[in-house]
């Protein structure tokens, strides 16, 4: 059990299969908050806290689900990597989180010109 002012735990295995995770706090269970999310176009669970602190972040926790920022990440991923953004560096920053704004609100979900995908390896 959490103590008070700690944030709750997810618990996986509180239902059958294919039933929505739910948080433990103080010993109730209690249903995961729900969006309608702006990218999947479909309610699901919402992200447990704000990604960023600013109008971005606020947007993005109201109207995108667990399940689209899990594809937001990955998508990341794929950006970093392929212009070789330096994290340490606040112009970095600013441009993966355009790209987050475009990839969750806008047209977004295309990798960047230059990605090219690896090619399966043949055994």
């Amino acid at each position: 059990m959490e103590a008070p002012g700690e944030e709750p735990r997810l618990d996986w295995t509180a239902g059958p299969r294919g039933r929505l995770p739910e948080t433990r706090r103080y010993g109730r269970m209690r249903a995961m908050r729900m969006v309608d999310c702006a990218k999947l176009h479909e309610t699901l669970p919402g992200l447990p806290y704000k990604p960023f602190n600013d109008a971005l972040g606020q947007r993005i926790y109201d109207t995108i689900s667990q399940k689209a920022w899990q594809e937001w990440i990955e998508h990341s991923k794929r950006i970093v990597n392929e212009y070789r953004l330096d994290l340490t560096q606040k112009k970095a920053h600013e441009v993966l989180k355009e790209q987050c704004e475009e990839f969750l609100f806008g047209a977004g979900g295309q990798a960047p010109a230059e990605y090219v995908p690896e090619k399966p390896h043949e055994h």
